[in-house]
């Protein structure tokens, strides 16, 4: 054997080896002529199919009784091209063949090599793989909430049925490329592309209540749960889950509705306990003055006059606190603070209420001057407007160390806000407030210091009464920057309409 001979068959017996050995990866690899002769077969294909070189390949591969004009290998040799199918046989095998034409040294075509590739494997996988994406893609379809997916254009690129339903878009509208923020109400659009942003920046946002818009235009409100889409290792779009909420958010407002309907009645009870309580203790107080006072009278001659006063204010306290205890009776079965105001003349009681308190204080000389312009000023209030007088008054009594109280009552009217108001100021020469004193002495937990000698309890009632009409209190110096000169005690209350 010469050395070309040598070297052709080395060459020859490097790629035979080559070929044979691609049976180890599950390749095929056959030659066959243009008359359908097989000329070669690798021992993958002889270990599936035997070895049936020198006959008819569509008899022993493609168990047919004639040739077919359209077989790859055919069409390669009389077409100088490559052909590639996928067949499956009937024992289940997959196989990928690629057909292409093997020139003659000559250059002349008259057979074809074809490579078989076991995609067995691969076609199961992709099969199995299908199911599994029908599955899971029923399932997400069943769900009573909404499933989708944004892209970084905010674009929608896939939602489940209940979306067009939730929502009221139709398949053009998602075909046209539908924007997540055309889905978001106006007033929750910022915090909505907030936590947008986080989820392209690689969080996890969710649960978050949004304010959702449909495609009419009608607002409801959506729970979302939001997570990152990873492709290759980047962040391309966002998958979310939205829950309509909106049942839930409105049981939840009927019972925050329900909890401060039942906070308002029980502060209303207590209000009027309150109210109750203060006004008894002093009319109790004014009852056992006026009785000590007439024991001491009783048997002097030259005070009958003075013992007709007392009695007089004795009856007016017993009728007082009759009518105290009907009122606290009707109030408390009120629903709402508001309910039983009414128009009320405010200055004849205003002015009863002073000739009560002189009278009810015998042992203190007190001056007490109107200074109004007007005879009748009608307000809205009810019969606890003199609540609000007497304890004023009393408490510039009360807290004055004078020999003489002064108390000076300047009534006007001013507009605020569009609304008519009847103002009136109550200025007397007593010990005054601290500063500090003004800002606590109308809180209903306050207790009186001694250091200061502040106004006590009531104060926190004639508040709360004025915020029933509507209604202002404030306290000031009577003199600017001077507390110790006496206090003058605001209040506002809205004229009748």
């Amino acid at each position: 054997m010469n050395t070309r001979e040598k070297k052709l068959e080395e060459s020859e017996e490097k790629y035979r080896s080559l070929v044979e050995g691609l049976t180890y990866v599950g390749i095929g690899i056959d030659i066959v002529s243009i008359d359908y002769k097989i000329l070669f077969q690798n021992q993958f294909l002889i270990e599936r199919y035997g070895d049936f070189t020198g006959e008819k390949c569509y008899e022993k591969y493609m168990n047919l009784e004639k040739p077919c004009d359209f077989c790859p290998m055919v069409k390669a040799i009389k077409n100088n091209i490559v052909e590639s199918e996928e067949i499956t046989k009937p024992d289940g095998k997959s196989y990928k063949l690629i057909s292409a034409p093997f020139p003659n040294l000559d250059g002349t075509i008259d057979k074809a090599v074809e490579v078989v590739i076991d995609i067995t494997k691969q076609k199961n996988a992709e099969q199995k793989l299908k199911e599994s994406e029908e599955r899971y893609r029923e399932l997400v379809e069943l769900l009573p909430d909404l499933v989708a997916e944004v892209n970084t254009k905010l674009e929608l690129t896939y939602a489940n049925s209940i979306a067009f339903e939730l929502f009221g878009y139709s398949q053009e509208d998602f075909n046209k490329g539908l924007k997540v923020i055309q889905m978001i109400a106006p007033e929750d659009l910022v915090k909505a592309s907030k936590n947008m942003k986080k989820v392209f920046n690689g969080e996890i946002i969710g649960p978050i209540d949004y304010l959702l818009l449909k495609k009419d235009g009608t607002k409801f409100y959506g729970r979302i749960n939001s997570r990152p889409i990873y492709k290759e290792g980047r962040i391309t779009g966002l998958r979310c889950v939205i829950s309509d909420v909106t049942k839930r958010k409105k049981a939840e407002e009927k019972i925050k509705e329900s909890e401060a309907k039942y906070r308002d009645a029980y502060n209303l009870v207590s209000f009027y306990k309150d109210v109750f309580t203060h006004d008894m203790n002093n009319i109790l107080q004014n009852i056992l003055t006026s009785v000590e006072l007439l024991s001491l009278f009783l048997d002097n001659p030259e005070k009958s006059e003075e013992n007709k006063e007392i009695l007089q204010i004795l009856r007016s306290q017993v009728k007082r606190s009759a009518n105290l205890i009907l009122n606290v009776r009707k109030l408390t079965k009120l629903e709402e603070t508001q309910i039983g105001i009414k128009s009320t003349e405010a200055i004849n009681l205003l002015r009863k209420t002073i000739e009560f308190v002189k009278k009810s204080v015998q042992d203190r000389e007190i001056l007490i001057k109107v200074d109004t312009n007007f005879e009748k000023v009608f307000i809205q209030a009810n019969e606890l407007l003199v609540d609000i007088f007497e304890n004023i008054l009393l408490n510039s009594v009360k807290y004055n160390d004078n020999t003489q109280v002064e108390i000076i009552i300047i009534i006007s009217k001013i507009q605020k806000e569009g609304i008519k108001y009847l103002k009136l100021e109550f200025k007397d020469n007593g010990i005054g407030v601290t500063d500090v004193a003004k800002d606590i002495i109308f809180k209903g937990g306050y207790k009186r210091d001694k250091k200061f000698r502040g106004m006590g309890l009531g104060l926190s009632l004639v508040k709360k009464i004025l915020e029933n009409y509507n209604g202002e209190i404030w306290v000031e110096d009577r003199v600017p920057g001077d507390y110790t000169k006496g206090s003058n005690f605001v209040i506002l209350i809205p004229e009748t309409v």
